[in-house]
């Protein structure tokens, strides 16, 4: 829209438009939530636990995916941390997207990865390939996990109309779906939404909200058993 916007103010002031309905405020793209999926904690152990020695490229990417899944970094960032940004059990990172500087701190999964490739490479983490090669590995990857190889309806939009197919679920795991599982787990693990932010970057909770992906039976049952722990302490 932004582009449209641009060629028609363009041939508007060289006297080819009169059409002067592109500059209304109803001249928008609709914003739509694209579809995307989350591991959860179970999910994610299972990736980790696969016996890929036989395949070090797989194992590499499983190892790099799984640093993505417990700091929340974006490809661009977990693909690019220098031993500078490691400082003891935390790490800090400026962001390439916002620039914006988070500190996170080192999960025992991710220093167990880090002891593994101690003394290979400088950050004592695999190297980074190309983020399309990388899906393409996760994939192939992840359909070696039993959990993974289940229906997910996928809805989309197309030509302004819902449109729902069925994919199995590794079909849906990609470089992304790391930082999304470690928002969302984190989240549901009942550490507050602001914090939270301030290690994804996020900077409103309304963009944050969108971005987790929590089901109404998971609030549901989040604030059930926030009621039982009140209804406890009271007793």
């Amino acid at each position: 829209i932004q582009v449209i916007k641009t060629f028609l103010n363009y041939v508007t002031e060289n006297g080819y438009n009169n059409n002067m309905y592109y500059q209304s405020k109803h001249f928008k793209a609709p914003k739509v939530a694209g579809f995307s999926i989350y591991l959860n904690e179970d999910e994610i152990n299972q990736i980790y636990d696969l016996d890929l020695r036989r395949m070090p490229n797989f194992e590499r990417v499983r190892d790099l995916f799984i640093v993505g899944c417990w700091t929340g970094l974006r490809f661009s960032d977990f693909t690019a941390i220098k031993p500078e940004n490691i400082k003891d059990e935390y790490l800090e990172i400026k962001t390439f997207k916002t620039g914006e500087k988070v500190i996170i701190p080192i999960h025992p999964m991710v220093r167990k990865i880090m002891a593994k490739y101690d003394g290979k490479y400088p950050n004592s983490l695999p190297p980074a390939i190309s983020n399309q090669k990388m899906n393409a590995y996760l994939k192939e990857i992840a359909k070696q996990v039993d959990c993974l190889n289940t229906p997910v309806e996928v809805e989309r939009i197309k030509g302004g109309l819902t449109v729902t197919t069925t994919q199995e679920k590794w079909e849906l795991v990609m470089t992304h779906t790391a930082r999304r599982s470690f928002a969302t787990n984190v989240y549901k693990s009942g550490f507050p939404a602001i914090s939270l932010m301030k290690i994804t970057g996020h900077r409103t909770e309304k963009s944050f909200l969108l971005y987790i992906k929590v089901t109404p039976e998971e609030n549901a049952k989040q604030l059930l058993d926030h009621w039982r722990k009140s209804v406890l302490k009271v007793g």
